[in-house]
Parts: structure tokens; sequence; C-alpha cells
């Protein structure tokens, strides 16, 4: 029952997500039109900088919703023994880009796996001991 609350959630994060980017094209438009204009008066400039304020609103929102889509999944992840605890940090400090979790999510786990067990195997080769007697 969790697991289809927290999708149609995420599906809802996603919706909004979308609307709120189409709005930002939106704004974007606006904007060029009155910067492109050849006689920019002080309304056209007051316009400008309403519309900056808007699109700077717009894009907090959108980076708001997709750090809680990450957390919400990483969270799910880990409570549900879904995602190795090793993994947990790398997926976590992953940049918002195109992907919630970063255009390079597939480098990003190999690398993570590749450290994880460079660190088990320290750990396997330190409970050796060092100097046979």
């Amino acid at each position: 029952m969790k697991l289809v609350v927290r999708e149609i959630r995420d599906k809802r994060l996603i919706s909004r997500q979308k609307e709120v980017d189409i709005a930002l094209t939106v704004e974007a438009r606006a904007q060029s039109i009155l910067l492109n204009r050849p006689d920019k008066d002080e309304e056209t400039l007051s316009l400008i900088e309403h519309l900056g304020d808007t699109t700077s609103l717009l894009y907090k929102i959108h980076n708001t919703d997709s750090e809680y889509r990450k957390s919400s999944i990483l969270s799910f992840s880990l409570n549900s023994n879904n995602l190795k605890p090793e993994l947990k940090e790398a997926l976590a400090e992953a940049p918002l880009d195109t992907y919630v979790f970063g255009e390079d999510l597939g480098e990003r786990i190999k690398t993570a796996k590749s450290i994880g067990k460079s660190v088990a195997d320290l750990k396997a080769g330190s409970s050796k001991p060092k100097y046979a007697p």
C-alpha cells in the first residue's frame, strides 16, 4: 500500500514539474520578446525584472520538487532494503540535472561499488597478521 501511495505522489510531482517546465518556457519566450524590443522603456525593463523574479521562483519550485523526489526515493529504498547503504552516499550526492540522480547514474553506481569492494578488501586484509612470528 505504501508503495502505491509513493508512486502516486511521485507521478503527481512529475506532472507538476512538467507544468513548471512549460511555465519556464513561456516565461523565457516573454522575456525574449521584451529583450528584443529596440526601445526598452521603464515599463519594459520593469516587466523583464518581474518575469526574471517569476522565473527564479519557478526554478526553485522545480528544484525543491526534484530534491523531495530524490530524498523520498532514497528513503523508501533504504527502509525497504532495496538499496545497499554504500550506494546511498553516491546517490544522495548526485547532482540534479536531466534526471533526479544525474545523467551519469550508471557510472556513479560502478564507482561506489568499486570503492565499497576496495574498502571490504582492505578490511579483510587488515584482519590477517602482518608479520609471522
